[in-house]
């Protein structure tokens, strides 16, 4: 089934990598399999070599993997082919191999370049101690997930100033912040590498000019303009308070109306003190990817709920 000297590529000899198969390292083949995986490992440390045929550092990290499977059963290891298994590799932007992802709670946690097999041995000892002391850090919002690693390079932001764009609010850096340019409002394009479901959002503003009136959009085939999106019904429309963004309060979203989208735009029609200027230092989407959330676990955070009109 593989090769003995690489456990990771396909033979028909049976030999020592068959043993890595079945001794604890799943081979991942599609994205409802690493789903399910993500789902069954609960609050188990959940480690996914992500690899490719015929490459020297991969070969090397197999054995590796292989052994730390058999030495500890309250770890989970699997193994994904980032040709095989594209959307996988795309979700979590990978781009070069080997390389091995830490999960907890279906959450990525941590990563680490499979190069240097003793650095992804150290880790995994790492992480299985915290897990063990139950310090591993959980999801902040009822439940879902973080979804900003799972947007794709390609959003945009219309009326965007050119020294404060849409990356700056999507990183986790208070002296950085989105900027309108010509008047007040802006129109953000977030499209998404994989489907997902989305569940919150949380926008974060220092001062008076944050986002008073948002409107919502799903699944749009292309980046609509200023005079489309106001022609048309919003999805959900939401009204921000002071006292929310200077939190980053999560607002919830609709469940059946966000419940599996590939992008969502953001409208931002007008701001708090109606000045020309709207600023948002952080944007967070919170969800979970389509193929592994139970709606019957949503669950409001506290805080307001945007109205919807």
């Amino acid at each position: 089934l593989f090769s003995g000297k690489n456990p990771f590529c396909f033979s028909n000899s049976l030999s020592v990598g068959f043993l890595f198969f079945v001794m604890g390292v799943k081979h991942i083949h599609t994205f409802s399999e690493f789903a399910s995986e993500l789902e069954a490992a609960k609050e188990k440390l959940l480690v996914a070599a992500f690899f490719t045929e015929k490459d020297e550092a991969c070969e090397n990290l197999a054995p590796v993997l292989d052994n730390l499977s058999n030495r500890h059963e309250e770890v989970k290891f699997c193994k994904i082919s980032i040709t095989e298994c594209k959307t996988i590799a795309n979700s979590y932007n990978i781009r070069n191999v080997p390389v091995c992802l830490f999960f907890y709670n279906a959450h990525k946690i941590d990563s680490v370049d499979g190069g240097n097999p003793q650095v992804v041995t150290e880790k995994v000892k790492e992480w299985m101690n915290t897990v063990k002391i139950k310090k591993v850090p959980k999801p902040s919002v009822g439940g879902f997930m973080d979804l900003t690693e799972y947007i794709d390079n390609d959003c945009e932001c219309l009326n965007e100033s050119d020294k404060h764009t849409i990356a700056d609010c999507l990183e986790d850096n208070d002296l950085k912040y989105l900027e309108s340019d010509c008047d007040e409002q802006l129109i953000l394009h977030i499209p998404f590498r994989v489907p997902v479901k989305l569940c919150y959002i949380a926008i974060k503003t220092h001062g008076n000019n944050g986002p008073k009136e948002v409107k919502l959009f799903n699944n749009q085939m292309y980046s609509m303009g200023f005079d489309e999106l106001t022609a048309i019904d919003a999805v959900q429309t939401l009204e921000f308070t002071p006292e929310q963004l200077a939190k980053g309060e999560p607002v919830a979203l609709r469940p059946v109306k966000f419940s599996s989208i590939n992008s969502v735009q953001i409208f931002v029609v007008n701001n708090q003190d109606d000045t020309r200027k709207t600023r948002i230092h952080s944007l967070k989407l919170y969800g979970s990817l389509k193929e592994h959330l139970n709606m019957g676990n949503f669950k409001r955070v506290s805080g307001r709920v945007g109205e919807a009109h």
